[in-house]
């Protein structure tokens, strides 16, 4: 399993970093992805990586820094990629309505994507293929909207991608469960609405191989570098746009 961070960023781009978005490649080449804040056609398309190759989507929740760049996905599945086929996995109803609606508003027959299926994310396992495997973790990063971290088993490995965090509790909020009968390969945390430092605890609770820190802000480095000196021997590291990890 590789994972590819296209979008490291927080609510709003840095400088040389955008929003939420990341890549999960399988060995048998089917692709995936975690958030899309940002939209990594681009990207793709750059590196010769085909979009039909991409099975499905899924959202953690519907802020726009992991949103924005689904409609693009949308809109070129259509005409530019006519052989993508996706499923697109969000946690509320309401974001799909949207997505439908901004599509037929940029069409000409005013007629709804027909080569994406979507639906909404649920607790427990709301993907699976014959590849791989997802189990979502309600949190509550944004209540009373919806909010989940996934659990993504395939190859395998076990990685799991906290989303957003309660900012206020992330102790309680951590899918701790997860990684406690059985060790993660890798934790993908985010480290913008609290201290980094809160997750000494939260890490000594869970057995764990890997973390990378994602979706932080420039401001919280300074407490990165502290909790990455403090998690020793757990290896603790900050992801970059466009850096590769094979898990």
């Amino acid at each position: 399993m590789k994972i590819t961070f296209f979008g490291t960023s927080h609510g709003k781009p840095e400088p040389h970093r955008r929003c939420s978005c990341t890549m999960i490649t399988l060995e048998n080449g089917n692709r995936y992805f975690v958030d899309m804040g940002s939209s990594p056609i681009d990207d793709m398309v750059s590196r010769g990586i085909p979009l039909n190759s991409v099975k499905a989507v899924w959202i953690t929740h519907m802020h726009g820094d992991h949103t924005n760049g689904l409609l693009q996905l949308v809109e070129l599945s259509e005409w530019a990629f006519p052989d993508t086929v996706s499923t697109v996995l969000l946690p509320e109803q309401s974001g799909i309505d949207a997505l439908l609606a901004w599509n037929a508003a940029t069409r000409e027959d005013g007629g709804s994507p027909d080569r994406i299926v979507f639906g909404t994310v649920h607790e427990g396992v709301t993907y699976e293929d014959d590849s791989l495997r997802v189990t979502a973790f309600a949190t509550q990063h944004c209540l009373p909207l919806a909010s989940y971290a996934f659990l993504v088993e395939g190859d395998g490995k076990r990685v799991l991608f906290t989303g957003d965090l309660n900012g206020a509790n992330p102790e309680k909020d951590f899918p701790v469960q997860c990684a406690q009968e059985q060790p993660l390969d890798l934790a993908i945390c985010e480290a913008v609405h609290f201290d980094p430092m809160r997750y000494i605890p939260i890490f000594r609770a869970c057995q764990l191989r890997r973390v990378i820190l994602n979706h932080y802000a420039s401001y919280r480095l300074s407490s990165i570098c502290e909790l990455i000196k403090a998690a020793v021997p757990l290896r603790v590291s900050l992801a970059t746009d466009d850096l590769e990890v094979t898990v």
